[in-house]
């Protein structure tokens, strides 16, 4: 290995903890074996369950799913694991998500449990992963205790895959995934009763009490600062609350005081058309809808906290910032990059926006459409891909493979203003570069105000507003008109219009339109409506 990427991989290192490295290790030289013995017996429902949000079917012909807006056979037992699918896909695959879809399947449903009990031996394939073991763990319990008979050893199997998860828990990997493995855990201890149900139950519990205070952050945020992983983690545990109310188990859940915060996050970080604003690794179809979220939190008896009020909404732990006025409605990043132990889902998206006008998506970060490692996937995390300020040649993070990053860019000041926000990031650092970025909003007017600050002379920067789909800038004298807005600027060298990829969902990439303003030192853009 060279120095260059010696020094990567150390920069790298430095930011995971000791116990995730050694559980890294283990994990490549320990596979754990199934205990299939027989499934502890079922508790007694004595609730109401309500059924959770329903999902597309996903077979669109005889041994077809289309997940993910991706079409693949599954006709033969290695389909499961295809070589010709992503493995997003073939994790998706095996979540067994189409199981929430509508009791008109069942035939279909129950036709690929039988499948992925008989195709898929213990312990092999992408299936046996912890993390698709934990997604589908969930899916099945909610589906037999919405009243479904259970397919011939599904719920030995159960059992076999919970055995299996608490010899396997992503200690390495933390974040999302962790919290994840023990939401599964917790479920099968609630469904089952026993000794051995217990232990299940307690251990998912342990891990819920030690992560969610970690995870979740004061302002309700999850810590990677996705909307659609917070909306993804924010369904898991309305599915808790919805078991242990059908079950009748009575435990001491550790968001108990913090829920109204969690729906009040998901509220300020969406858009005003319901759609999750795209910061870091955010896709529309990774999570359900909010509305179907808060519906879902309702049908539960679970009343969710609505948007609040006011022109400015800060969210300071997180360090996303929201202004309304006159139409407009700004989403503004001051956060961190990502947790320090795991920047796997991190864009490089410090001090960017976004801007609907009159509850239209207008202005938007170009999104995900892949977790391949790819260029594809380097673009999509790139400073270049979002509504903030690039200095040619240098990202803001040091972001490398499809879920890493070595040096990582850090808010080094933020100051909450009346009508808007100031803040500033030392990522070019290596540069000897600082960008100062100052947002307000008055009236129907936003004013967004950059300063390059470092050496002299002075380096170009570009500054980048990304337009949603459809909308075409237009040079018009000296502003540039984009639909019903007018955007101007002071101390450009020069602006150009040109071609993006927006990624609302997965596999999914629409042309689009983005304005380059290149300029030295300083740029002040001027943002109104017509």
């Amino acid at each position: 290995m060279d120095l260059p990427l010696t020094g990567l991989l150390l920069r790298t290192l430095v930011h995971y903890e000791p116990g995730q490295l050694a559980n890294y290790v283990l994990r490549q030289i320990y596979r754990p074996r199934v205990d299939d013995r027989r499934a502890p017996n079922r508790r007694v429902k004595t609730g109401r369950f309500v059924t959770g949000i329903e999902r597309p079917i996903s077979v669109t012909a005889p041994n077809i799913f289309k997940l993910l807006n991706v079409e693949h056979a599954v006709a033969h037992a290695s389909d499961w694991n295809s070589r010709t699918a992503e493995k997003l896909w073939l994790y998706t695959l095996h979540y067994h998500e189409w199981l929430s879809a509508d009791r008109s399947h069942i035939d279909i449903q129950r036709l690929f449990i039988s499948r992925w009990l008989d195709e898929n031996p213990p312990c092999s394939g992408i299936g046996w992963e912890a993390y698709p073991v934990s997604i589908r763990i969930l899916h099945w319990i909610k589906w037999v205790t919405r009243g479904e008979m259970p397919v011939g050893g599904m719920l030995d199997s159960l059992a076999a895959q919970t055995r299996f998860l608490m010899r396997t828990v992503e200690k390495h990997l933390g974040a999302n995934h962790l919290f994840a493995n023990a939401i599964a855990l917790t479920a099968s201890g609630i469904l089952f009763e026993g000794q051995e149900a217990e232990v299940w139950l307690n251990a998912g519990l342990k891990i819920l009490r030690r992560e969610f205070p970690k995870q979740f952050l004061a302002d309700g945020g999850h810590f990677e600062l996705s909307p659609s992983y917070h909306a993804l983690l924010l369904e898991s545990i309305l599915d808790i609350e919805n078991l242990t109310r059908a079950y009748d188990v009575q435990c001491a859940l550790p968001w108990e005081q913090s829920l109204p915060r969690l729906f009040e996050w998901l509220a300020v970080m969406s858009r005003p058309d319901g759609s999750f604003s795209h910061f870091n690794d955010c896709a529309q179809d990774a999570a359900p809808a909010r509305a179907k979220i808060e519906a879902y939190a309702k049908a539960i008896g679970i009343n969710p906290v609505r948007l609040p009020s006011g022109v400015v909404v800060d969210l300071p732990r997180s360090g996303y910032t929201r202004l309304r006025n006159s139409g407009l409605d700004v989403l503004f990043d001051t956060g961190p990059f990502a947790p320090k132990t795991q920047p796997g889902h991190g864009h490089c998206d410090m001090l960017s926006f976004e801007l609907s006008l009159d509850g239209n998506a207008t202005i938007v970060n170009s999104g995900t459409s892949t977790y391949e490692r790819s260029e594809r996937r380097h673009v999509e995390r790139s400073t270049g891909s979002h509504n903030t300020v690039q200095i040619p040649g240098y990202e803001q993070t040091e972001i490398w493979s499809a879920f890493r990053a070595g040096r990582i860019a850090r808010i080094v000041e933020r100051t909450l203003l009346k009508d808007g926000i100031t803040a500033s990031h030392d990522g070019f650092r290596p540069i000897g570069i600082l960008h100062k970025r100052a947002i307000r909003l008055d009236g129907d007017q936003l004013t967004i105000a950059d300063e390059i600050r470092g050496r002299s002379p002075p380096r170009l920067a570009v500054a980048r507003i990304h337009f949603a789909p459809g909308i075409v800038p237009e040079t018009q004298g000296d502003e540039i008109i984009a639909n019903q807005l007018s955007i101007a600027t002071r101390g450009a060298i020069d602006t150009n219009v040109d071609d993006y990829l927006f990624a609302p969902e997965f596999n999914r990439r629409i042309p689009a339109k983005v304005l380059e303003i290149t300029f030295r030192k300083r740029l002040e853009t001027i943002v109104r409506r017509l």
